[in-house]
């Protein structure tokens, strides 16, 4: 099950990659990308991000730039 919703999730990122007019990338590149939210967004959720003193807003920011970086 968790495989098959990463496949889903690399080809939803080519997918909107495509829709962008942006060059393609390699799927570990996407892979990576799909591993590094997760960890973070899990690092967010359990309250990780503020115990270790980090802004939060700023973490959500950080995120948000990587993936727009991706679908360019």
């Amino acid at each position: 099950l968790r495989r098959a919703r990463r496949r889903r999730q690399r080809a939803t990122l080519a997918e909107l990659r495509a829709k962008a007019g942006a060059r393609p990338r390699p799927t570990e590149h996407d892979a990576v990308l799909l591993f590094t939210l997760e960890r973070a967004c899990d690092a967010l959720a359990l309250g990780e991000v503020g115990d270790l003193g980090l802004s939060r807003d700023a973490v959500v920011e950080a995120l948000a730039a990587r993936v727009r970086d991706q679908l360019r």
